[in-house]
């Protein structure tokens, strides 16, 4: 983590708050908003500043409506955001952008086979290690916590060794 090598992160909106803040006396009344989606036209796609407990439904308006094809609508990014079924919620001040997918992009694709790249938990931002966690789930004798090392390397025996075989049963 960076602050352990004494180094803070900041996003570039959290640096201009902090900025109008200490100089300006600015209060954070404003947040900046993306709204996209695979069902929004390109020309549709854009950020937006808007006042912090704006409701979405006058920003859904204000972008140009929704979407006819929008199947589900995220608040937030594609990976943390929440699905929301009502736009009468109000904006606050962790609001990033609005998201509109179709049903194609809902619709949850078969499970392929795991070749145990890793890349599932380098993507995750939780800093889980889902190709472990699949193991745990489909390997019936293993139901605890991967605690230690060696409890991680006999779960990455069964994985390779056991998975294989009770998937093609």
């Amino acid at each position: 983590l960076p602050i352990s090598v004494g180094a803070v992160v900041q996003n570039v909106a959290t640096a201009l708050a902090v900025y109008e803040a200490v100089q300006k006396n600015k209060p954070l009344i404003t947040n900046t908003l993306t709204v996209t989606g695979d069902c929004l036209p390109i020309q549709r796609q854009h950020n937006y500043l808007f006042r912090i407990g704006t409701p979405l439904s006058f920003i859904a308006e204000y972008a140009g409506g929704v979407p006819e094809s929008a199947a589900k609508i995220i608040s937030g990014g594609p990976m943390m955001g929440k699905a929301i079924s009502n736009l009468d919620a109000a904006t606050v001040k962790g609001s990033s952008s609005i998201l509109y997918l179709s049903a194609e992009a809902t619709t949850r694709k078969s499970a392929g086979a795991c070749i145990r790249c890793g890349r599932c938990a380098d993507a995750c931002p939780m800093g889980l290690e889902p190709f472990l966690a699949v193991c745990t789930v489909v390997l019936p004798t293993f139901r605890c916590w991967i605690t230690s090392v060696s409890t991680r390397a006999r779960l990455w025996e069964l994985c390779v060794q056991e998975l294989p075989q009770l998937r093609s049963n």
